[in-house]
């Protein structure tokens, strides 16, 4: 119930087995979208749906492994970074579902995503929209918290309850010591000049919080990253071996198997990299820009149930892998711990998605640290904070 405070009245509940369940909150009432388009187009393994709306914006949905990734409305010009990284998938075959003058595409074109041929289970281009005929759920509709809590024999006082207790216990707190000042004469000297001649300011307890929650959403920056990796891993003639991320600062590692360090000099101009060359190794550097900005947070978690919780998600996403949590650095008004996730062979998508399941955790990420072979190995770094 509290976190339908912040997070929206409305949620939608999806069980996966006795014990294990989803919960989809949102600020309105209706229907989760992904779920609804995947379950119209009768439910593939892996599904792409791209639509471009009438005001040029693209639906977008994909589904991989029978799971939703990727559901929302976006600008024409993001939805090829949405799905870069989907186009190195191995072992996977989408059926694709399009209208409209959309960025996809199975050969190549400029200012299009090509998805190649072993890659397309199928690829249809709709003659009409989805969205004006697609039908709204019962199984996918958002309902109020109160009335899903007492589907599931539970009674909780409603949410808006909790925010006016909440307020009244503050206007409580303030009536009583208003009502029982200090009777010290030392005491009531400094408070009369206080409030005679010193404007009283009110602690911004969430100001230096903010500031540090300053950096864009992780998973816009893990997206950026990616891209950047995709790129060079499409460099002829070169293999990347590893690269890492850390203040904005992308740093690739490459080994030469058999072109001329002309053509590698020649592309890294082109694309804003700087080269330092070692025999047949090298290394490209590039800075990245990011404006995207989070929103700004309105309450503090607990620092020790955010960590609980990070793990919960990191071993329930990843049958293998490493969790360490540093120690904890105390700001007066929040306190900060680095959360380090170490993981084996991952794809670019799932390593993607990995970092997609913190966009809404106070974090920041530091860095990532990835050796590349057939997949990616290494380790993400999170900086959560709280209280």
């Amino acid at each position: 119930l509290l976190l339908s405070v912040t997070y929206g009245e409305y949620v939608s509940l999806q069980r996966h087995g006795i014990a294990q369940f989803d919960l989809i909150f949102s600020h309105e009432p209706g229907y989760v979208f992904g779920e609804c388009v995947w379950d119209y187009l009768q439910r593939p393994h892996n599904l792409i749906y791209c639509e471009l709306s009438p005001n040029n914006e693209v639906y977008l949905v994909v589904v991989k492994d029978y799971s939703v990734y990727i559901d929302g409305i976006y600008s024409l010009e993001d939805v090829p970074q949405e799905l870069l990284v989907f186009t190195t998938a191995q072992d996977v075959k989408f059926d694709i579902y399009t209208y409209g003058n959309v960025p996809i595409s199975v050969s190549d074109e400029p200012g299009k995503v090509c998805f190649k041929k072993e890659l397309v289970q199928s690829f249809t281009v709709l003659k009409e929209s989805l969205i004006t005929i697609l039908p709204g759920l019962a199984a996918y509709r958002f309902q109020p918290v109160e009335e899903l809590l007492r589907q599931q024999g539970a009674y909780v006082a409603p949410a808006k309850y909790v925010v006016i207790f909440i307020v009244l216990l503050i206007a409580g707190i303030g009536y009583y010591i208003k009502a029982n000042p200090s009777t010290s004469p030392e005491t009531a000297a400094v408070v009369d000049v206080i409030n005679t001649y010193v404007p009283m300011a009110v602690p911004n307890f969430f100001n230096d919080y903010n500031q540090a929650l300053m950096s864009p959403d992780p998973t816009f920056i893990a997206k950026i990253v990616l891209f950047k990796a995709s790129e060079v891993m499409g460099l002829m003639g070169w293999n990347l071996t590893s690269f890492t991320y850390q203040d904005n600062t992308i740093v690739f590692q490459l080994e030469s198997s058999g072109t001329n360090s002309a053509y590698l000099l020649g592309w890294a101009r082109a694309h804003n990299y700087t080269v330092a060359l070692n025999g047949n190794t090298s290394t490209l550097t590039t800075n990245i820009v990011v404006t995207d900005k989070r929103a700004i947070p309105t309450e503090i978690f607990p620092l020790k149930q955010l960590l609980s919780l990070m793990n919960d998600y990191t071993g329930n996403f990843l049958q293998s892998s490493s969790v360490a949590v540093g120690a904890v650095v105390d700001h007066v008004y929040y306190k900060e711990s680095n959360f380090t996730i170490g993981f084996n062979d991952l794809s670019p998508e799932i390593l993607l998605l990995l970092i997609r399941q913190f966009s809404k955790v106070p974090v920041v990420l530091l860095s990532m640290s990835i050796n590349f072979d057939d997949g990616f190995s290494g380790n993400v770094v999170f900086q959560v904070l709280g209280n």
